[in-house]
C-alpha cells in the first residue's frame, strides 16, 4: 500500500512538471515578445520551439527540485532558451587554456576578452575576432603592447569587422599579472585578499551544464562539473563574496548580459569542492 502510495506521488510530481501544450505555446509566445525572437522559415521556428519546449521542460523539473529543497538555486527562461548546449558552447563558451596557434578572424572571442578587460575595470571591445583562448596570454599582450583603451575610445560593438580599429588612447596598462595556485588550501583566503584590494579576478568554469545557461538566482552547486583546468570553457570575473542563508559564496559577473542570471552575475559556491573548477585557472594582473 506504501509503495503504491509513494508511486502516485512521484507520478503525481513528474505529470506536474510537464507543461501542456497550452502551456507550451503561450510560454513560446512571451518569449519570442520578450526576446525579440524572428527566425528565417517555418521550419526554423519549429526546430527552436521544439528546443524550447525541452529547455523549458528542464527549468520546470528542475525548479520542482528547488520546492522541495534538492537544490538551492533556480532556472528561468531566458534568452537562449531556443538553443541547444551546443549552440550556447559554440556562441557564448570562448575560454580555451591553451590559445590557438592561428587566430582565427571570423570567430567572436567575447568571453575571455572581457574578463582580461574586466580586471583592468575598462572594457575593451574586441572587434577583430577570434577562436577563444586563455586570459594570461591578454594580460601580456596589455603589458606587450603599452596598454588597454577605456570603451570611450575603442566602444564594443560586437559586430565582425575587415580590420581593426586602431587609435592610440592607452589609458592604463599592466606590470605583469599572477595566477592564484590551483587548488591550494591558501586559494580561497588569496582570493578574498586579491578582490578586497585588488578588485576582479578573472577565472575559468564550467558552465557546460545546461542549468548555467538557464541559472536564475540562489547559490548555484553542480555535483558533477569539470574541473580539470584544460577541459574548463567559459571565463567570467569573481567580483566579490559573501554569506547567504549560511552557504558561502562567490560572486561571479557573467558576459551573457543583464538578463542572464541575477542581473547578469551568478552566486558560486564556496568551500565546496572547487565547483565547476572556479579555482582551477584563476589569475589578476598587477600594477595597473
Amino acid at each position: 500500500m506504501r509503495f503504491h502510495l509513494l508511486l502516485l506521488i512521484v507520478t503525481a510530481l513528474t505529470v506536474s512538471a510537464i507543461p501542456s501544450p497550452e502551456e507550451i505555446e503561450a510560454e513560446w509566445s512571451n518569449f519570442k515578445l520578450t526576446h525579440g525572437k524572428q527566425y528565417r522559415s517555418l521550419n526554423e521556428e519549429s526546430v527552436r520551439k521544439s528546443i524550447f519546449a525541452e529547455n523549458l521542460k528542464t527549468i520546470i523539473e528542475h525548479n520542482k527540485r528547488f520546492d522541495q529543497g534538492l537544490v538551492k538555486y533556480t532556472l528561468k527562461v531566458n534568452g537562449f532558451a531556443d538553443m541547444t548546449p551546443q549552440d550556447i558552447k559554440k556562441t557564448l563558451n570562448g575560454y580555451k587554456k591553451k590559445p590557438p596557434s592561428k587566430v582565427r578572424l571570423e570567430r567572436p572571442w567575447c568571453c575571455y576578452g572581457h574578463k582580461e578587460s574586466g580586471t583592468m575595470r575598462v572594457l575593451l571591445g574586441f572587434q577583430c575576432g577570434c577562436n577563444g583562448g586563455d586570459m594570461n596570454p591578454s594580460f601580456e599582450y596589455v603589458h606587450d603592447n603599452d596598454g588597454i583603451d577605456s570603451e570611450e575610445a575603442y566602444p564594443y560593438q560586437n559586430v565582425d569587422r575587415d580590420s581593426c580599429l586602431y587609435q592610440k588612447y592607452n589609458v592604463t596598462s599592466t606590470k605583469g599579472y599572477v595566477t592564484i595556485e590551483q587548488g591550494s588550501p591558501e586559494t580561497r583566503s588569496t582570493w578574498k585578499a586579491a578582490i578586497a584590494t585588488r578588485g576582479p579576478i578573472a577565472v575559468a568554469v564550467d558552465a557546460s551544464n545546461c542549468t548555467f545557461d538557464f541559472y536564475s538566482g540562489g547559490i548555484y552547486y553542480q555535483t558533477n562539473c569539470i574541473t580539470d583546468p584544460d577541459r574548463l570553457d567559459h571565463a567570467v570575473l569573481a567580483v566579490g563574496y559573501g554569506t547567504e542563508r549560511g552557504e558561502a559564496y562567490w560572486l561571479v559577473k557573467n558576459s551573457w548580459g543583464g538578463s542572464w542570471g541575477e542581473n547578469g552575475y551568478i552566486k558560486m559556491s564556496r568551500n565546496r569542492e572547487n565547483n565547476c573548477g572556479i579555482a582551477s585557472a584563476a589569475s589578476f594582473p598587477i600594477n595597473y
